[in-house]
């Protein structure tokens, strides 16, 4: 073992660590230096696994697919007499099918976004 390694009790390196000359030694001795941070090592994940990252999204999709036929059909049955959002109505009976939200949900989405809400079921099951 060399002076250097004596003085400073080098920890044992595996065979594959980089090697540093050390300047002031009569003979060039290799001494083993820990990879560098900047040099990409194998991290252990520490997320989700595979099959629960599957079952997730297969329950998002459970929930999405009823959520995104329930706007469809609220947004299909719209009536203008239906008191939503941007009206009021006298009728106590409410035309559409979702019922008074349905009624509310279809105006509020029609007054903001016209006919592009009817694109947000489809949005929902392609997110699905």
């Amino acid at each position: 073992m060399g002076k250097a390694a004596r003085r400073f009790k080098l920890p044992a390196m595996e065979a594959s660590a980089a090697c540093v000359d050390l300047p002031g030694l009569s003979k060039r001795k290799h001494v083993p230096v820990a990879p560098s941070a900047n040099v990409k090592q194998k991290k252990e994940s520490a997320g989700l696994s595979d099959e629960l990252k599957r079952r997730l999204r297969e329950a998002g999709a459970l929930v999405l697919l009823p959520l995104a036929l329930y706007l469809l059909v609220c947004l299909f049955s719209y009536d203008v007499r239906d008191p939503g959002w941007s009206s009021t109505s006298g009728s106590a009976h409410i035309h559409n099918l979702g019922g008074a939200v349905g009624a509310w949900v279809a105006d509020l989405l029609r007054f903001l976004f016209g006919g592009v809400a009817y694109f947000f079921p489809l949005l929902l099951l392609w997110l699905g």
